[in-house]
């Protein structure tokens, strides 16, 4: 608690953005099952500590949920949010999230930063010290392969290998791979040489296996949360028509052509959309997509989002119990139980 009162205070204590906090608006992202006594303490010190006006807890893939579903009115989506920690796979029905038959596979950007970090470490240089640098690089030279078999064959024949500067904090501040245009006072920056690594890292969310992670991958998860829905035919078919992709490591290059390839081979021919391309949807700015989510449907006043901000009155009137009501929006078990075809406009989704 102590540690997490210090970084509120240097968010809204030392910076403080020039906002009177008793007029702002807060939306606050968290987990998508955070545990109860988190939520009630960072309730108490924004309410009581800060004093904002009002507050909504939401979750980053609650948010972005809500935001393609008031953009494009598409009643099913596939949410896939591949962050710092987990990717999670969640089912969504007119923007809510249905948390029961959604999937979590432990491997987000950090466990492939150390994973790189204790490799290189082993093999080149100690880099132990090092973890911002070996994430950046990780950001420099790592992409998705297409067919990992395929990308192994052709690194065996061929065996390319890039070079990549280590930043001394002079000439460099930050890694760069080495480029042969490159200045002659960086012949005497320390390198490292990357090979397979840039796509074995990346490979890791669809093989866990790899870091000996006892989980299933991206592909195999996205097949049983289809499948799981309830009602495959009524809904998780539907969901492959719009797939949202946000998180860190949406940013890494090759995402969309490894996920169309896998698809195309995860369902019943029948099933795949004729144009999967055009199904999946990964976000411009993947690491801030929620604030943007938000954003929008704060500007455009969308009720169903503002009706969720609890204000520091109503806080002190009722306590947590009116926070758990408003914040607490998932998808509940009723609607895939109950819905039928008639209660869907499919027209969007065919």
């Amino acid at each position: 608690m102590d540690i997490q009162n210090e970084i509120w205070q240097d968010i809204f204590g030392r910076r403080q953005f020039g906002l009177d906090f008793s007029d702002t608006k807060l939306v606050l992202t968290d987990s998508n099952l955070t545990v109860p006594t988190i939520e009630t303490s960072v309730r108490e010190i924004l309410f009581e500590t800060y004093g904002f006006h009002s507050l909504q807890l939401a979750s980053a893939p609650g948010l972005v949920a809500e935001y393609y579903y008031e953009k494009t009115q598409i009643p099913h989506s596939l949410i896939i949010d591949s962050g710092h920690s987990f990717t999670h796979i969640l089912p969504c029905l007119s923007g809510k999230i249905c948390v029961e038959r959604s999937m979590r596979i432990d491997v987000g950007g950090k466990i492939m930063t150390n994973f790189l970090r204790d490799k290189l470490t082993y093999s080149q240089y100690d880099l132990r010290q090092e973890t911002k640098v070996v994430n950046e690089m990780k950001e420099d030279v790592c992409y998705f392969a297409k067919d990992f078999r395929q990308e192994m064959e052709i690194f065996k024949k061929n065996n390319p290998v890039i070079n990549y500067y280590l930043p001394d904090y002079n000439l460099i501040r930050r890694g760069q791979i080495k480029q042969s245009s490159d200045s002659e006072s960086f012949k005497d920056l320390s390198t490292i040489s990357l090979g397979v690594e840039r796509f074995v890292l990346p490979e890791t969310i669809f093989f866990p296996e790899i870091i000996d992670c006892d989980q299933i991958g991206l592909k195999e998860a996205i097949n049983r949360t289809c499948n799981g829905v309830f009602n495959y035919n009524l809904f998780g078919r539907y969901m492959l028509k719009n797939i949202i992709v946000f998180g860190g490591n949406a940013s890494i290059p090759g995402l969309k052509e490894r996920l169309c390839h896998d698809l195309s081979n995860a369902f019943e021919t029948y099933d795949v959309p004729e144009n999967i391309e055009s199904c999946i949807n990964i976000s411009s700015h993947p690491i801030s997509e929620p604030w943007f989510a938000a954003k929008y449907l704060i500007n455009n006043n969308v009720p169903s989002f503002l009706n969720k901000f609890v204000s520091k009155k109503e806080y002190q009137e009722h306590g947590n119990r009116i926070c758990d009501e408003r914040f607490i929006d998932y998808a509940p078990k009723e609607w895939y139980d109950l819905c039928h075809f008639d209660d869907f406009d499919f027209s969007n989704n065919l």
